[in-house]
């Protein structure tokens, strides 16, 4: 019997969005990745959304992923311009 995983592919989907029904899909998103086991690949320039909802963090540069943390490893990133955006971002 084949497997199929589910990936949902999302940019930036609460970007101009209020806070309540950002809140709203987060908990949407959340939800989904538990009950469906599904793996979800979103795009946020949101270091508050990205802590609630990623497991893992890609930090890219130029197209290209110079970090692969946590969230809660953040503060621990290497790359210049990785440690730029997220000073900038707190």
């Amino acid at each position: 019997m084949c497997s199929v995983s589910l990936v949902l592919l999302l940019d930036e989907p609460t970007g101009a969005l209020d806070p309540i029904s950002t809140e709203n899909i987060e908990d949407v998103l959340v939800n989904l990745k538990k009950k469906e086991e599904m793996t979800i690949i979103m795009v946020s320039h949101s270091i508050k959304q990205i802590q609630r909802i990623a497991d893992i963090v890609c930090l890219l540069v130029k197209g290209g992923i110079v970090e692969v943390l946590r969230p809660d490893k953040l503060p621990d990133a290497k790359h210049p311009m990785a440690l730029r955006f997220l000073q900038l971002s707190s």
